[in-house]
């Protein structure tokens, strides 16, 4: 699930991965431990919302992210009106 979640490594990958090592597992059972972890961890994450809702304030936190676009340095063959996006903040 950490690979799925946190690394966007999509089951198959994962499953392929998994025989390359030497684990035998059919990718229905897979999907299974995976769908199964998910309802597990549903309660908790239905009461995280709860409890941010309810609260007076809501935390975050600065996030660089690519935003906005601003001129290129660099001069484009395709186009001479070409654009990079610049680091921004969230």
């Amino acid at each position: 699930m950490v690979d799925k979640a946190v690394y966007h490594l999509p089951l198959p990958h994962q499953h392929q991965r998994m025989l390359d090592a030497g684990v035998t597992l059919s990718r229905s059972t897979l999907l299974s431990y995976v769908a199964h972890g998910i309802e597990l961890l549903r309660p908790i994450a239905r009461e995280m919302l709860t409890n941010m809702l309810a609260g007076l304030h809501l935390a975050m936190d600065e996030v660089p992210h690519k935003g906005g676009r601003t001129p290129s340095s660099k001069p484009s063959v395709s186009s001479n009106h070409a654009r990079t996006m610049k680091q921004t903040y969230f």
